[in-house]
């Protein structure tokens, strides 16, 4: 097997990446193993194999790696997906939104723009109810 090491592949790659790419493509053309080995988490990493026709068991990231999520297909997510509660209020942001109980804030929701836009981080603020 064949590794080859890279930072990050992205929608947009300087021509190192599309040398890397070709390089993959030329070894499963003559069927010797190959894989790119990516440093950095990308969590739109299947959107962007898509984009240049490589295949999930072509690439992997270190993240992947360790966390054992090499084969983990996600699906897309949504606020409504989030299932809160309607006295929430849902701000508006560019790539975020804030959720606010009554003016404090609840939770900020995260979201990678662009072609497919998907929510990538929740950051909740606890709640604690104490009853006398």
């Amino acid at each position: 097997m064949f590794f080859f090491v890279n930072r990050y592949l992205l929608p947009q790659n300087s021509s190192i990446e599309h040398t890397e790419l070709a390089r993959l493509r030329l070894f499963k053309r003559h069927q010797s193993p190959a894989q790119l080995v990516l440093r950095d988490f990308l969590p739109n990493l299947d959107q962007t194999l898509q984009r240049f026709g490589l295949d999930r068991s072509q690439v992997t990231t270190l993240y992947d790696f360790f966390a054992g999520t090499q084969d983990y297909v996600g699906a897309p997510l949504k606020i409504d997906d989030l299932a809160l509660p309607v006295d929430y209020q849902i701000g508006t942001g560019n790539n975020f939104r804030q959720v606010t109980l009554g003016g404090r804030l609840v939770a900020e929701i995260y979201f990678i723009g662009g072609r497919w836009p998907r929510l990538v981080g929740l950051t909740i603020s606890m709640i604690v109810a104490i009853r006398l």
